[in-house]
């Protein structure tokens, strides 16, 4: 009988496979600027993988959704079954205990950023019918400041201690990678926008 073929992942490899999708779907917006939707939609999963690698804890239980956690904790001290439902925390969640916690100061322009990517992401996902045109000139920016996180979390071992072997080193060349198409793309941007005034 053949083995099943299954998706084997963690929060490890969640974190790097999200890296490695937004750098896939940026190469993409090059030929085709509808595919930022895509790239934000990636980059906020990019950013909550990370934060959640990051406030797990040794039990796994720290990015959980707070009520959730205390409901684990409380059957683990009477020895009873522990609750099979995990519910992660949300992203803001997340955001303000990661802040707390591992003491990050973002400047306002990252928190602008991320406010505007949470915002944008949920009009992606939860798209009403309407039309919608939507100016993609300050993305790169947006989208560098929200790795901004990233950046802080992941190549600190004192708050993410990377498991796996290559994961830390795969998240490093894909963001390597990706802000590097950041740069081309916020110049083929600026660029766009000085010749649309020349005309």
């Amino acid at each position: 009988m053949p083995k099943p073929i299954c998706i084997r992942t963690n929060e490890y490899i969640e974190a790097v496979k999200a890296l490695e999708m937004l750098e896939h779907v940026l190469s993409l917006v090059k030929k085709d600027v509808y595919h930022w939707k895509w790239a934000i939609i990636v980059l906020h999963n990019a950013v909550q993988s990370t934060m959640v690698c990051a406030l797990k804890g040794p039990a796994g239980l720290g990015a959980l959704e707070q009520s959730m956690a205390n409901k684990y904790y409380e059957a683990l001290k009477r020895g009873e079954r522990i609750p099979r439902e995990r519910f992660l925390d949300r992203f803001l969640g997340l955001y303000k205990r990661m802040k707390k916690e591992l003491k990050y100061a973002p400047s306002s322009q990252v928190e602008k950023s991320i406010e505007r990517m949470r915002e944008l992401r949920n009009e992606f996902v939860h798209f009403t019918p309407k039309y919608s045109a939507i100016a993609v000139d300050s993305f790169p920016q947006m989208v560098c400041d929200c790795l901004e996180v990233i950046n802080f979390l992941a190549w600190d071992p004192t708050r993410i201690s990377w498991h796996g072997k290559g994961t830390r080193e795969e998240a490093k060349t894909h963001f390597t990678a990706i802000i590097r198409m950041l740069e081309e793309l916020d110049a083929a941007c600026n660029e766009s926008r000085v010749s649309s005034c020349n005309r």
